[in-house]
């Protein structure tokens, strides 16, 4: 039987999966996923449009990848929104922090 070459390379597309726990009391967990390797930043903006937190992580490389962006216990209560960017493209979602 002849040897038979198959690619099995995952394409990964630009996703912002979740923020959690959402609502939070504690640390902030963001799951994303990256499609390529190429400058990338996760966001933290308040309701007025300031950026409170921000982290680079385009060279964590193309996948799925959860990181701690935050402790939410640092940040006021009330509700943010949450940017992923690379490459042109952007995905917002919204969090909510507690006290």
């Amino acid at each position: 039987m002849p040897d038979i070459d198959v690619d099995v390379s995952t394409i990964f597309t630009l996703a912002l999966e979740a923020a959690f726990p959402n609502p939070s009391r504690g640390d902030l967990r963001v799951a994303f996923t990256l499609p390529r390797t190429s400058s990338a930043r996760l966001d933290l903006i308040d309701i007025a449009g300031r950026r409170v937190a921000h982290r680079s992580v385009g060279e964590l490389g193309p996948g799925r990848h959860v990181i701690q962006l935050t402790e939410a216990r640092s940040l006021p209560a009330g509700r943010y929104y949450l940017r992923l960017v690379q490459g042109g493209h952007a995905l917002t979602t919204t969090i909510t922090t507690l006290r």
